[in-house]
């Protein structure tokens, strides 16, 4: 996602949104944001239920 379309969904500057990123990228040690969606969509995909199961069932 785009930093202007963030700004715009959360209702906030651009400038606002990059400083998160930046604070995101300096606290995973990571150069660019497209380090930490890649890691946030393996986790989602790995994390996401497998068909039959319940929410309840471990």
């Amino acid at each position: 996602m785009k930093t202007r379309a963030i700004a715009d969904a959360l209702s906030i500057s651009t400038k606002t949104v990059e400083r998160h990123q930046a604070g995101i990228k300096q606290k995973l040690g990571v150069a660019h944001m497209s380090e930490p969606r890649r890691i946030a969509a393996i986790w989602l995909a790995e994390s996401a239920p497998v068909e039959g199961d319940s929410p309840g069932r471990v």
